[in-house]
């Protein structure tokens, strides 16, 4: 009876394509943010995304709203992460509810911006780049290697950010890790866009509310937003 090969070894020799001060895995809403961050400062950056656009969950999962900026209408998150709501407004990518501060948002115009704030920094990006390991050694990692079209490529670093989401630069560096077994988890949410909604359904109009902290649906500026877009086309 032949016997079923478990495994093979493989050996190969990996380029290192960028040495850098900051490497940032992961070009979500918290990974651009990072790599904006640590290249104001001086820092020679790189930005390691499995997509070829940034905004992870924000963009390629379609959550939204952005919440919450402010809290009993006092603003309580400024720096990088309004001014990239501001010039957003501004594209006419996002509405800013009042007086709560959740941000909802065109996804299409959220990549845009990211990928301009990401290169007016200076930071180098690697796209269809999918994390796939790193060396460490003595708690410290030398490089990560990810794949891409070129095949595995390697980077170096002095530092590195793991907003990968699921911590996976840090397992793979072999942080011990804790399942919470005492608290039940968040249950996935489905996001999707539809077409040809009526906007003056009553049921629509039950649904849009809401000028109160911590309920979590949507306000009625949303949609008298979407109601002067429809008068105009």
């Amino acid at each position: 009876m032949d016997k079923k090969v478990r495994s093979i070894e493989i050996s190969k020799r990996v380029p290192i394509v960028g040495n850098y001060d900051v490497v940032v895995c992961g070009g979500g809403p918290a990974g651009f943010i990072a790599a904006i961050a640590a290249a104001r400062s001086g820092a020679k950056t790189a930005v390691v995304e499995q997509y070829g656009f940034l905004g992870g969950m924000a963009t390629m999962g379609l959550v939204t709203p952005l919440s919450v900026f402010t809290y009993n209408n006092e603003k309580v998150i400024g720096g990088i992460p309004w001014e990239f709501i501001e010039r957003l407004e501004k594209m006419g990518g996002c509405i800013i509810e009042k007086p709560l501060g959740n941000v909802a948002f065109d996804p299409e115009l959220y990549k845009l911006l990211c990928q301009q704030m990401i290169l007016e920094a200076g930071v180098d990006m690697y796209m269809h780049s999918y994390l796939s390991g790193c060396q460490a050694k003595d708690g410290k990692i030398s490089c990560i290697l990810f794949e891409n079209k070129n095949g595995t490529e390697a980077i170096s670093a002095d530092m590195y950010i793991d907003c990968t989401g699921d911590s996976d630069l840090a397992a793979m560096a072999g942080v011990p890790m804790q399942a919470d077994e005492c608290k039940p988890l968040q249950p996935l949410s489905t996001y999707f866009i539809l077409g040809g909604v009526d906007t003056d359904s009553p049921m629509i109009i039950d649904a849009m509310h809401h000028n109160k902290q911590g309920q979590n649906c949507h306000c009625i500026a949303v949609r008298e937003k979407l109601l002067d877009r429809k008068s105009v086309v």
